[in-house]
Order: C-alpha cells, then sequence, then structure tokens
C-alpha cells in the first residue's frame, strides 16, 4: 500500500508557496529550515515524485507538485472546517439548522432573522425549506427539519414535541379566488358546490411522505392542476387557469388593483391553529437562537396584519 501524503507535508508546501522561500516557510511554521528540506525531500522519496524544481536561484513546484498544492489546500481547509465545527458542537451549536416552512408563506419573510443569526454564528449552515400541510410535520417526524414554522393542528403520536401557538390565521384569513375573466365570476354568489366542480382547482399538495395528507376547500371529481407552492399557485390563478383559496395577505394587492376577483363560495374552509414545532430532546443553541427570536417578534403575524390593511 502506498505511503499516504501527510497533512505536515501539505502545510509545509502551502508554507512554502505562500512566502516565497523554503526558509520564510520555516519561520512562518516556526521551525528551523532543514525541517522544511527533509519534509519536501521526504515527500519526493516516498512517492517518487519531484514536487519543486530548481529555476536559476529559485525552487518553483512543478506540475505534480502544483497538482499538490491545489488540492491539499482543499484538504488543508477542510480539516480546519471539521476541526472548527468540532468546537461550535462541543459548546452546542450545531453544524447545520434545518428549518422547515409551511408552503403558505413566503420563506423570504425571515431572511432578516437569518441575517442577524450569521452575525452571531456564520458559519452555520443554514437550509430552509418549504412544506405542506402534513407535510410540516412529517418532516420534523422524521428528522428531516429541526425547526417548523407554521405546523397545522397537533403533532403526531410517538414522538415528544414542544408547541408555541403562532397566530397566522384568524378568522377570514383565506379567500376564494378568481381571474376576472374567468367564468366562474359570471355565477350568482355564492356559488354553490356543484357548480365549482366544473372548474379546475389549483392545489399545492400535501408534501407528507408516512403521515396522513391533509386537503382543504376540495371538492370530489373536481380537475385540479397542481402546483408546488403559493407563488406558483397565485401566479395560476392570475393566469386564469384556476379557481381556489389563497392567504388573504397573498391575495389582497391582486384583489385591490382588480387582477383577482374574490368569489363567495358555498364551501368553509376550516384551519387549524399553527405552530412553531421542535424535538423536545433538541437542545442545539441554533435551534433555540430562532426559537428565542420568533418568540420576540412574530414577522408572519405581521405580514398577515398588512395583508388584511390592503383589504
Amino acid at each position: 500500500m502506498p505511503a499516504q501524503i501527510s497533512l505536515d507535508a501539505l502545510k509545509v508546501l502551502d508554507a512554502i508557496d505562500r512566502h516565497g522561500s523554503f526558509a520564510a516557510a520555516a519561520e512562518a511554521l516556526f521551525r528551523v529550515p532543514s525541517a522544511i528540506t527533509y519534509t519536501v525531500q521526504k515527500l519526493e522519496e516516498e512517492h517518487r515524485i519531484k514536487v519543486f524544481e530548481k529555476r536559476g536561484r529559485r525552487m518553483v513546484l512543478t506540475p505534480v507538485g502544483r497538482m499538490l498544492l491545489q488540492h491539499g489546500r482543499q484538504i488543508l481547509q477542510a480539516t480546519e472546517s471539521l476541526s472548527e465545527m468540532a468546537q461550535r458542537m462541543a459548546h452546542g451549536w450545531e453544524a447545520q439548522l434545518t428549518i422547515a416552512i409551511n408552503a403558505l408563506f413566503p420563506v423570504e419573510v425571515i431572511y432578516p432573522l437569518v441575517k442577524r443569526f450569521q452575525q452571531v454564528q456564520p458559519d452555520i449552515h443554514i437550509l430552509l425549506r418549504y412544506e405542506t400541510l402534513a407535510g410540516t410535520w412529517d418532516c420534523l417526524h422524521d428528522g428531516r427539519a429541526d425547526l417548523v414554522i407554521g405546523a397545522p393542528g397537533l403533532p403526531p403520536e410517538g414522538r415528544s414535541y414542544d408547541l408555541l401557538p403562532l397566530p397566522l390565521m384568524t378568522d377570514n384569513a383565506f379567500c376564494y379566488v378568481a381571474a376576472p375573466e374567468h367564468p366562474v365570476c359570471q355565477l350568482e354568489q355564492p356559488v354553490k358546490r356543484e357548480s365549482l366542480r366544473r372548474f379546475t382547482s389549483v392545489v399545492i399538495p400535501d408534501s407528507s411522505r408516512r403521515l396522513p395528507a391533509l386537503t382543504y376547500g376540495l371538492l370530489e371529481s373536481q380537475p385540479r392542476i397542481f402546483v408546488p407552492d403559493t407563488d406558483a399557485k397565485l401566479k395560476a390563478h392570475l393566469a386564469g387557469l384556476g379557481i381556489g383559496f389563497l392567504p388573504r395577505f397573498r391575495a389582497a394587492p391582486y384583489l385591490a388593483r382588480g387582477e383577482l376577483v374574490e368569489i363567495e363560495v358555498d364551501i368553509t374552509r376550516t384551519d387549524h391553529t399553527h405552530h412553531l414545532a421542535w424535538h423536545s430532546s433538541n437542545q442545539g443553541r441554533a435551534l433555540h437562537w430562532f426559537i428565542d427570536a420568533l418568540r420576540e417578534e412574530n414577522p408572519f403575524a405581521e405580514m398577515m396584519e398588512q395583508g388584511q390593511a390592503l383589504r
């Protein structure tokens, strides 16, 4: 089995290249010049390669040496990051935090919180993802998320969760909409369920993988267009592709400009209380930083109040 290239040898190559000479590298690494020379010679002998060659009075990297340095620096950076990650975890900070957001809400609402967090721990990876309906609980239950914002109703059994109710959905929080040229707008209101079944509904499917799926405002035998998120659903309504419920805060500006029309329908949409949710056993400092920040300020509630004001 061939000898492995040591991290020390890579550090020596990096120091020689950065500081311009063996002597300067030795000074930077607090070693004697002979130790630097020995490390390079050992590397060349063990692997039967030439790392440096003499040009005039200078020693320069060969193509092989340049390749070793390029990839070696990636390895050195990775080991440094690994060490920093281990130190953070030893002090309770996660290497990565995954936050799942109910697809009703635009993810950019929490960007100001993420920006603040970056000032505290800039090296922790933040993964933001959308989930829909029961999919919010499903991803938390299966460990695909550390924190869920806007999980509807009660959590599934089998795990212990901490919950913080969020006043996201108030009375009249949803409106049934269509583009003004859509034929449903010509019908007498409230439009009966039998009449609504004739028209395509725009739907964001439940993202749950294991838990029973939830649906709101759908009728049997109604044709459907499935879209990935609320932005796509809004655009589908604006394009006249279908009808259905939208959060009022998302629809309000378009209703005000006449680009959408609110339809009174013979359907009652009942929504659950929404929660901030996480596993009780998760004591990660990044997780609890976001929990505390969301307790102090609820940007989602502020967004919904602005939507109500536009009515």
